[in-house]
């Protein structure tokens, strides 16, 4: 969502919202780091619950691919020209 948000920052500032776009700063190094991290928390959450309910590999190939899917369109942003 923070990837989209940079869509809308220029009238997230002048209305004095604070989106992630702008709260995470305008270090696109920074932002990828922080991005970054949320991604691999909410793949962890994935291999918790796929842990807690006994899912089988089938759940944990396609929880990665979607990581993967993930991490690559947080790599790949270009955060000045959403």
């Amino acid at each position: 969502d923070t990837i989209y948000a940079h869509q809308d920052k220029q009238d997230d500032s002048k209305l004095g919202l604070q989106s992630t776009a702008l709260t995470f700063g305008s270090d696109d190094d920074q932002q990828r780091n922080i991005l970054h991290g949320l991604a691999l928390l909410t793949a962890s959450q994935w291999a918790l619950v796929g842990w807690q309910a006994d899912l089988s590999p089938v759940y944990y190939a396609g929880a990665a691919a979607a990581y993967g899917h993930l991490a690559w369109q947080v790599q790949t942003a270009d955060f000045h020209n959403p």
